[in-house]
């Protein structure tokens, strides 16, 4: 991945988290599917994009809802990671 995809999937991934509501959960597939909507060059995997989704909410105190292909890893319910 160059540096400029890097930087800009950060971008893309931190615009998602800050235009959802402050109350709730970040949506780990929804913001998936926005990502890659507009960014359709995604250098990463689906589960790598949905990894780094995740930390960066939780980066930025908000609470993650699991929902997407990581979640099939945690079990048959979606997971909710709240700091």
């Amino acid at each position: 991945m160059t540096e400029y995809q890097n930087r800009r999937l950060r971008e893309l991934v931190d615009e998602y988290i800050r235009s959802r509501s402050k109350v709730g959960s970040v949506s780990v597939a929804a913001a998936s599917r926005a990502v890659t909507t507009v960014m359709g060059d995604c250098p990463l995997q689906e589960s790598e994009l949905e990894n780094l989704i995740a930390w960066r909410a939780i980066e930025n105190g908000r609470s993650v809802l699991l929902d997407g292909t990581l979640a099939s890893l945690s079990g048959p319910a979606p997971v909710r990671l709240t700091l």
